[in-house]
C-alpha cells in the first residue's frame, strides 16, 4: 500500500516521502529499510527528491545515494538522520558507480559521541561526482565530517557545518588535474579534535583535489587541535574571506599550509586570536619550488599575542610569494630547512599606497598631531622617515614616538641623539604594522637651540 502511494506521487513528479515507505522518524524505530526503498524507488523512476518531515530517523547502516537523487528535510536543526550504533557512515555517493545531479538539503547527519572511524558525508574513491548541490547540512561526531576520496566535478556546498570531527572536517584528496571548478561557500569547522583530545583535528585538508576551484567564507574556530587548520598541496584555489581563529599552534605548525605544486590565492582571509609557539612559527607556510602563493590585499593577520608569530614563513627549495602589502601583520620571515636552499623569491606587488608629512619644531613644546583617521577601514604602515628640514643644535636628543590612541609608540620611535645636517634623513624601525586605530605622532620637544623635522609616513589600505 505505501508503495503504491509513493509510486503514483512519484510518476506524477518524481518525489516521495520516506514515512509513506514505512519510515516511523520516532528517534527509536531503525528506519533504513523505509529510507532505502523511497530513494530506490525514485532512482528507478530515473531520479528525483526524497523528502523528511521535521524528525529524527534511525538508521543501523551507511545510507548509500546513487545518481541523480536529492534528500531534502526540513531543517538541518530539525530534520536528523542518526546512527544506531558507533562507527557507521552517514551518507554515501559514489559508492557503486559515478553518480551526478544529486544532493542534499536541510538535514543533520548525527554520528556517535566517540566514533572514530566513520565519516558523515563521504564521496567515494573508487568514483567521482558531478553538479551536485548540497547545502544547509550539519554534520556531527564522526572520524571525518565530510570526505572526498576522488574527482568532484562542478558541484556546489554551501552552508555545511561538522562538529566534533576527530581528525578532519573537511578532507578532499583526489586524483591529480581531475577534480575542478567547485564552489564550497560558508563551510564551517567546528570543534574538530575536542573529543579527541588536544592536539588532533584538522579544519581543512586538501590535497590534490578542487583544482580550479573556490572557497569562500569558511571558517575554523573553537577546536582544542594544536594542528594546521587549512592544509593545501596539490591544488589550485581562490580563497575569498573567511576565518581561522581561536586555537594553539603546536611549534612546527602553521594556521595556514601552502605547498607542493599548489597554486593558490587568498583575499580577505583573517587568521586571529591564534596563540603560537614562541619560537616564532607562521600563520602561513609556503614550500617547494613549484607552489605560487598570492596574499592579496585583504589578508588580516592578528595574533593573539603581537610579535609571538611572524605573518608568513616561507621555507623549501625556492618558488614564490606574491603579496600587495597591505596586510596587518609583521614583517615576511623566511626560513631555509635544507641544505642548499635556492631561496624563495618573495614579490611585492604594489597595492594602493599613502604618504603624509607633517613638520615638527624639536626646540618647541611638547607635541600630539594626529596623522591619520580611517573611519571603518584597517591600513599597513610600511615606513615612517624623519627628514631634518632645519639644521639641529649639538645637544641632547629629542624622542618623536609615532603610535595610535592607545599606545604612544605602537609602530616606534626615534631619537636624535646628535646633531643633524640639513636635508638629512633617518628611518624609523616599525615594531608593528597593523593600523586599527588614529595615528598619533608626539615629539618630547624643548631642544636647546634650534631644530625641525618633517616626519612622513607611508602606509596603504585594506579595501
Amino acid at each position: 500500500m505505501a508503495l503504491t502511494k509513493a509510486t503514483n506521487r512519484m510518476t506524477s513528479g518524481a518525489e516521495v516521502h520516506v514515512d509513506d515507505f514505512g519510515a516511523k522518524g520516532d528517534g527509536v524505530t531503525d528506519d533504513i529499510i523505509a529510507i532505502d526503498a523511497a530513494v530506490a524507488a525514485v532512482s528507478a523512476a530515473g531520479g528525483g527528491i526524497v523528502r523528511f518531515r521535521k524528525a529524527t530517523y534511525m538508521k543501523s547502516t551507511d545510507l548509500v545515494i546513487p545518481t541523480r537523487v536529492k534528500l531534502i528535510g526540513d531543517g538541518m536543526d530539525v530534520t536528523i538522520i542518526k546512527n544506531t550504533a558507533a562507527n557507521i557512515d552517514g551518507i554515501s555517493f559514489g559508492a557503486t558507480a559515478s553518480a551526478r545531479h544529486g544532493g542534499i538539503e536541510g538535514i543533520q547527519i548525527l554520528g556517535n559521541s566517540g566514533d572514530t572511524t566513520n565519516i558523515g558525508l563521504q564521496f567515494h574513491s573508487t568514483n567521482g561526482y558531478a553538479h551536485g548541490v548540497f547545502k544547509d547540512i550539519y554534520l556531527i561526531y564522526f572520524g571525518k565530517g565530510m570526505s572526498s576520496g576522488d574527482q568532484l566535478w562542478e558541484c556546489q556546498f554551501n552552508g555545511i557545518r561538522s562538529s566534533y570531527a576527530v581528525d578532519y572536517s573537511f578532507y578532499f584528496v583526489g586524483v591529480a588535474g581531475t577534480s575542478s571548478d567547485n564552489l564550497l561557500t560558508k563551510l564551517y569547522s567546528d570543534k574538530v579534535g575536542n573529543t579527541a583530545g588536544a592536539g588532533t583535528g584538522r579544519g581543512f585538508h586538501i590535497v590534490t583535489a578542487l583544482r580550479k576551484s573556490t572557497l569562500l567564507n569558511c571558517t575554523v574556530g573553537d577546536t582544542t587541535s594544536t594542528d594546521t587548520q587549512l592544509y593545501i598541496t596539490g591544488s589550485f584555489l581562490n580563497i575569498l574571506g573567511g576565518n581561522i581563529e581561536g586555537f594553539t599552534l603546536a611549534d612546527t605548525k602553521s594556521a595556514v599550509y601552502v605547498g607542493y605544486n599548489s597554486v593558490v590565492s587568498i583575499n580577505g582571509m583573517t587568521v586571529q586570536n591564534v596563540a603560537g609557539p614562541a619560537v616564532g612559527e607562521a600563520y602561513v607556510y609556503h614550500s617547494t619550488a613549484t607552489t605560487r602563493l598570492t596574499l592579496t590585499s585583504n589578508m588580516q593577520l592578528n595574533p593573539s599575542v603581537p610579535g609571538n608569530l611572524k605573518s608568513m614563513r616561507v621555507s623549501g627549495i625556492g618558488g614564490k610569494i606574491f603579496h600587495t602589502g597591505n596586510r596587518s601583520d609583521a614583517d615576511i620571515a623566511y626560513t631555509s630547512t635544507s641544505a642548499g636552499d635556492s631561496g624563495t623569491e618573495i614579490v611585492e606587488v604594489e597595492g594602493r599606497l599613502f604618504l603624509k608629512a607633517i613638520e615638527i619644531d624639536l626646540s618647541g613644546a611638547a607635541t600630539t598631531e594626529m596623522l591619520l583617521y580611517l573611519d571603518n577601514l584597517y591600513g599597513y604602515m610600511k615606513s615612517c622617515n624623519v627628514v631634518y628640514s632645519e639644521a639641529t643644535s649639538a645637544d641632547a636628543g629629542v624622542a618623536i614616538n609615532l603610535g595610535n590612541t592607545t599606545d604612544p609608540t605602537f609602530f616606534g620611535t626615534i631619537t636624535n641623539a646628535v646633531s643633524k645636517a640639513l636635508w638629512s634623513t633617518e628611518e624609523m624601525t616599525i615594531d608593528d604594522r597593523r593600523i586599527t586605530k588614529p595615528v598619533i605622532l608626539t615629539c618630547v620637544g624643548g631642544k636647546t637651540g634650534t631644530g625641525k623635522a618633517v616626519v612622513t609616513i607611508e602606509y596603504s589600505i585594506m579595501e
